[in-house]
């Protein structure tokens, strides 16, 4: 193995390891994101069931 290709195979390497990096901390950020819609979705759910005898649906 020559000195160029031992040089390939490192660019080649912390290239790859650049992208996986990248890819996780996208990941991640997406996870936070589903988080807070997630718990955003759970309180509009919760507010929207009515609760037995604290409304009165009246129609004339």
């Amino acid at each position: 193995m020559d000195v160029t290709s031992i040089a390939a195979a490192s660019i080649y390497l912390h290239q790859s390891q650049v992208q996986e990096s990248a890819g996780i901390a996208i990941a991640k950020q997406v996870l936070n994101v589903q988080e807070v819609a997630a718990e955003a979705l759970i309180e509009i759910i919760q507010d929207s069931v009515p609760s037995f005898g604290h409304k009165l649906d009246i129609r004339v």
